[in-house]
């Protein structure tokens, strides 16, 4: 065997202990040489750059302009909802270690037709672990409150369900549509916002009014909470 046969045998031997015990070397002069007049490398180059400004841009497209954590409210992700039988409570990605505690009302925000935002009373904290916390709503079967309405500030009784409703509401209270409910109940801060009258109609035994609520969000839809501290 000639010279020129024996170097390119030690070559081909070179290549492939390359790619054996240094795949990312042997690999970059694979490359090298399968090259033709430098497109290849081009090519790589410009759909490395392309799958960068797709993921920059998508990147931008998805950003939330969140408001900012206050002294009075702390902010948490939902991390999953939990609809199943009698329950509806939202699992939320703040615990101990960001200073919730067991009791608190959370409270979700809800834009009207000019921009401007409301926290409405969406639930309380019922389970608080290191990293992450447990939170009934007011979709939950076992949530009970006890709520005014309107300006009159006629009394009513908040039942949890998945369609939640006013009960024990006095035959003659001017209620209307449109009225506002907001909490009485001493477990509860006083005066918040939990949603709106939109039907009114009267009990089976016609002596008490009950109201069937708006709230202006999607309970699926919910994504970000407030935590009062």
């Amino acid at each position: 065997m000639n010279t020129g046969k024996w170097i390119f045998v030690i070559l081909i031997l070179g290549f492939v202990g390359l790619i054996v015990f240094e795949p990312q070397i042997g690999f970059r002069v694979r490359n090298f040489l399968s090259e033709e007049d430098g497109s290849n490398g081009t090519h790589q180059l410009i759909l490395e750059n392309q799958i960068l400004k797709a993921e920059l841009a998508s990147l931008k497209n998805n950003q939330i302009d969140f408001p900012k954590d206050s002294g009075e409210y702390l902010k948490a992700m939902v991390f999953v909802r939990y609809p199943f039988g009698q329950k509806n409570e939202i699992l939320v990605d703040a615990g101990f270690k960001k200073g919730v505690k067991k009791d608190k009302p959370v409270f979700v925000l809800v834009g009207d037709s000019i921009g401007a935002e409301t926290s409405v009373l969406l639930g309380r904290v019922v389970e608080v672990f290191d990293d992450y916390s447990l939170v009934q709503t007011i979709f939950d079967r076992g949530w009970q409150s006890t709520v005014k309405i309107g300006k009159s500030g006629s009394s009513a009784f908040l039942k949890g369900s998945f369609s939640p409703k006013l009960s024990l509401i006095e035959k003659d209270a001017p209620v209307k549509p449109k009225d506002v409910v907001y909490s009485v109940d001493p477990t509860l801060p006083y005066g918040v916002v939990i949603g709106e009258i939109q039907k009114t109609s009267f009990s089976s035994d016609q002596v008490f009014q009950e109201a069937e609520l708006g709230f202006g969000y999607d309970i699926t839809k919910v994504d970000l909470v407030f935590i009062s501290k």
